[in-house]
């Protein structure tokens, strides 16, 4: 009879747990897409405001730190990503890559080359 008690407080433990989704919390931070990237850059250049970590902290990224440089990698499509570096998150990017997918060398700082001739010169 313990058994089965203790086998059934293990059934509603794991039954529990697998209610726990990572998707659940990979929903609440949206993927970044052109369209969102495009507006942003749109209304921090009518703004003439500089973009930050915090611009992009809305979304879902993947981030790394390699020696001193503090990475973070965004999902835009399924031809592109954004690389966001610098010394830490504190200070302001050294680099905002659009960066062509099957072609990592090709790629803007979205801070000062326009996305749109990017594109079209693909």
């Amino acid at each position: 009879m313990k058994k089965m008690i203790a086998f059934g407080l293990v059934l509603i433990c794991i039954l529990g747990l697998s209610g726990c989704k990572t998707d659940d919390i990979i929903e609440t931070f949206p993927d970044l897409n052109m369209g969102t990237l495009k507006s942003l850059v749109d209304i921090y250049n009518e703004k003439d405001k500089e973009m930050s970590w915090e611009t992009f902290a809305p979304y879902y990224y993947k981030e790394e730190v390699d020696g001193d440089t503090y990475i973070r990698r965004y999902s835009v499509d399924k031809d592109f990503f954004l690389i966001i570096e610098g010394n830490n998150a504190e200070e302001t990017p050294m680099h905002m890559k659009l960066v062509l997918r099957n072609d990592p060398n090709k790629y803007i700082d979205i801070r000062y080359e326009s996305i749109d001739d990017f594109l079209n010169a693909i």
